[in-house]
């Protein structure tokens, strides 16, 4: 994958580590390839000790964000609903 093409994807959730906030994803569009770990991003809010990130379940399908040197270093945004 080169530098400026498919940065943003939309994937399936395979594997979730919610200890870590972090989640690997597959891609359909490119014959199923599984992505390496990725962060979640947190917009810059404090949280107390009463929130919660709801990390998303096995199969959900989620927004993702490479920096351009393939599916290993990355982000996932969030859950599409």
């Amino acid at each position: 994958m080169s530098i400026g093409m498919n940065i943003i994807k939309v994937g399936r959730v395979s594997a979730v580590d919610a200890a870590q906030l972090r989640i690997r994803a597959t891609f359909p569009d490119r014959d199923h390839l599984v992505s390496g770990w990725l962060q979640l991003i947190m917009p810059p809010i404090s949280l107390d000790e009463h929130a919660a990130i709801r990390m998303p379940n096995v199969g959900q399908t989620v927004l993702c964000v490479f920096l351009g040197n393939g599916l290993e270093t990355g982000y996932w945004l969030g859950v599409i609903e």
